[in-house]
């Protein structure tokens, strides 16, 4: 369930919602569905539209998106929630437009199907279940609900039951429903694109997206699919695209924006499986007009010390950073786990793979006197062909094992003390773990554009650290798995952290992650002690958001 920390680790429910589960024994239980819900001013009617979806048949998770509301719709979401004891996360986007809210909402969306619902529409008990119906049937990709009036009987619901599927077998092609009744098998949205505003922005964007989707599949209507919108005015009586808004998507669609290029073919999409990062990926970071870039602001190191876990979880809590990753390996990790609980749900809670420098969970050939080796010593290992793949498997699952007896869940990413993860020979045994056991993370590269790593302030290091992570990307997509776009956090832990840390915001990539190492510095033998403490100082001291959207990156916190 999406509650308190759980926020990032939708993502790894894929699995478990790809193979029809429904529970996992002892650890998280995956719904099959997510419910997406866009809100402008909705106050009025938000929760009754709530109550109705509280009354599913079927399991799922709600993602509401406040796109700016002036008024109390988002409290009013938030404590209507509560009381109905819905498993919910909050998000907000400040970018206008409802295709915006919904791009943010599917970012948090790793289940198997992906209903749009709209705020002020009432859905029966049944409407996930009749959706599901349709949605597992072969071929089918995308389910349309048909539209009854508040005041309507049963005579004029099966008058428009009727109309849809007529209209539906004359005009195949075409959508004849309205956003507020889409569902959909949430892969073929993904590698369609999503809701994309640098695809089209036009008009009815809703079916703009259904007309890149059928080109993975069918849409289906049926007689018990149907909701209620509610009766006020719209400004327009037609759901279908007129002629006319046909005519300029022919013609417009080709120029509205360079994310059109990348729409992937079936065939590409199919020969990737489940690569939905390779299909569904664009130029994200050439739209800064229209397009704001994520930071994720990541302190390495949680558990190190539990001094070092007791400063981390506190910039997490005051939304200083929205990302740590996680030492599990150290033996006070499990107690200091605890502290992960309070943190914010846009948190996300990753694995710092450790094979450096620390005493292992399993004894292996590279260690000396009980602890492994430095990083350099073990990139010669590793670049002879001296590291034992067993050995390395064996440590990997066992700190993956550690995160999830604490956590309960996968991790929302994977990376490695001193990037030892990207290491030949230890690399395609991280990809190919990760992809078992957490499906939906994603794993950190240093690669970087060439402006990005010529601006950082160790401009040296940012380079060589690229250069050894050359290729992960594209080896983790081709795992089913995705990375960052855009990295920095290079320096020379001099003392100089509030001089860097804006740097290291220019230049940002789409998924643009900033690694940090704050602490107390009070571990014996930490050779970065003091900058951990100056780190954390910076950190208080500063508005991260401000600093962020100074420089186009949206940083949720």
């Amino acid at each position: 369930m999406l509650l308190d920390a759980e926020g990032a680790a939708w993502r790894n429910a894929t699995a478990w919602a790809q193979a029809g589960k429904t529970e996992r024994t002892g650890a998280y239980v995956a719904p099959c569905w997510t419910v997406v819900v866009p809100f402008f001013n909705e106050e009025r009617d938000l929760a009754s539209t709530l109550e109705s979806l509280a009354a599913q048949t079927v399991r799922f998770r709600l993602v509401l998106v406040d796109n700016g509301s002036l008024d109390a719709s988002a409290r009013v979401a938030t404590d209507t929630c509560e009381r109905l004891g819905l498993d919910h996360i909050l998000l907000h986007q400040g970018l206008p437009g409802k295709i915006n809210a919904l791009h943010l909402g599917l970012e948090y969306v790793y289940t198997r199907f992906v209903a749009t619902c709209d705020a002020d529409t009432y859905y029966p008990a049944d409407y996930l279940a009749q959706a599901q119906a349709l949605l597992e049937k072969p071929g089918c990709v995308v389910a349309g609900a048909y539209f009854v009036a508040p005041k309507d009987g049963e005579a004029e619901r099966r008058r428009e039951s009727t109309a849809i599927r007529l209209a539906a077998r004359f005009l195949p092609r075409q959508c004849h429903a309205g956003g507020a009744g889409q569902a959909f098998r949430t892969e073929a949205l993904k590698a369609a694109g999503g809701f994309d505003a640098r695809r089209w922005n036009f008009v009815l964007e809703d079916h703009e997206v259904i007309h890149r989707v059928m080109r993975h599949g069918t849409m289906a209507y049926a007689d018990g699919f149907w909701c209620v919108p509610s009766d006020r005015e719209r400004d327009r009586e037609s759901i279908r695209w007129t002629l006319t808004e046909r005519l300029v998507y022919s013609i417009a669609a080709p120029f509205a924006g360079t994310g059109s290029s990348t729409i992937s073919s079936r065939s590409d999409c199919a020969r990737g499986g489940s690569r939905l990062s390779a299909c569904a990926s664009g130029p994200i970071s050439n739209w800064r007009g229209s397009w704001v870039n994520r930071l994720i602001l990541c302190a390495d190191d949680f558990a190190f010390s539990t001094e070092d876990s007791l400063v981390i979880a506190e910039l997490l809590r005051s939304g200083k950073l929205n990302a740590t990753s996680c030492m599990t390996l150290r033996p006070n990790w499990m107690e200091d786990s605890v502290m992960l609980r309070s943190v914010p749900q846009t948190a996300q809670i990753g694995l710092h793979l450790t094979l450096t420098e620390e005493a292992p969970i399993h004894p292996n050939g590279f260690t000396q006197d009980g602890v492994m080796p430095g990083i350099d010593p073990l990139t010669r290992l590793a670049s002879r062909g001296q590291l034992d793949p067993a050995e390395i498997t064996r440590e990997v699952e066992a700190q993956f094992d550690r995160f999830e007896a604490a956590i309960g869940r996968p991790p929302a990413f994977v990376d490695g003390h001193q990037h030892s993860h990207a290491l030949p020979g230890v690399r395609p045994i991280v990809l190919a773990i990760t992809r078992r056991r957490a499906p939906g993370a994603w794993v950190r590269t240093c690669e970087d554009r060439l402006v990005g790593l010529l601006g950082r302030p160790w401009r040296g290091k940012a380079i060589g650290s690229a250069y050894h992570s050359r290729g992960l990307t594209r080896a983790a997509e081709a795992a089913g798995l995705h990375c960052n776009r855009g990295f920095a956090g290079h320096y020379g832990f001099d003392g100089r952290f509030a001089e860097a840390l804006p740097r290291f915001l220019d230049h940002g990539g789409a998924e643009h992650l900033v690694m940090c190492h704050p602490g107390a510095g009070k571990r014996a033998g930490d050779v970065i002690a003091a900058a951990r403490r100056d780190e954390a100082d910076v950190l208080r001291a500063v508005s991260v958001s401000d600093m962020a959207a100074q420089r186009g990156l949206a940083f949720a916190a």
